[in-house]
């Protein structure tokens, strides 16, 4: 519901987005590990916008699809569970 009311703001579903990725990396149980995100809004704001303008044309698309997937998931890190 947040993230469809920060979609008026222009840019504030960037920081829902990212807070949204946190919320459920720290609802992840079952490990000794724990699941951490570490984007913030800024960088998903000009990443995505980014990702926008490379995909007007035609020809970048899958090379731009290609570095914002890997810079998403790069976010992503395992760290050991504090005691």
């Amino acid at each position: 519901m947040l993230l469809l009311i920060s979609a008026v703001t222009i840019v504030g579903w960037a920081w829902v987005t990212t807070a949204w990725m946190r919320w459920i990396c720290q609802n992840v149980s079952g490990t000794h590990r724990e699941i951490v995100f570490n984007a913030s809004g800024l960088e998903m704001l000009w990443r995505t916008l980014a990702v926008a303008v490379g995909c007007m044309f035609l020809i970048p698309i899958p090379w731009v699809l290609r570095w914002y997937t890997s810079w998403y998931v790069s976010q992503f890190e395992l760290v050991e569970r504090a005691a």
